[in-house]
């Protein structure tokens, strides 16, 4: 691949080069949950929590739908769960190699 190939996936691993957004992640894993619920679970304000679910959505790495007045999330494709648990195994390998 040409570096100017990859820029297809350059917003996916921005998206997922946060904190609380892999916490949003994690939170979704099996559970289709609303805002207010992941405010109050990850202790966020829902502005934040809200700011960061359209980053993910726009990556297409969370669906949303609609019941009423309440919006509900959930990871668009189990294959993201998995990517979110391989970088994270790396990551923790890695980390304990410095120490």
């Amino acid at each position: 691949m040409r570096p100017s190939e990859y820029e297809k996936y350059v917003e996916m691993y921005k998206a997922l080069a946060h904190a609380n957004r892999l916490a949003i992640l994690h939170a979704l894993t099996g559970s289709e949950l609303s805002v207010d619920v992941l405010t109050k679970k990850l202790d966020l304000r829902k502005a934040n929590v809200s700011q960061h679910l359209a980053v993910l959505r726009h990556a297409k790495l969370v669906r949303l739908r609609k019941e009423g007045t309440h919006v509900h999330y959930r990871v668009s494709d189990p294959d993201v769960l998995r990517a979110r648990l391989v970088i994270q195994r790396f990551f923790t390998a890695k980390t304990k190699d410095l120490q």
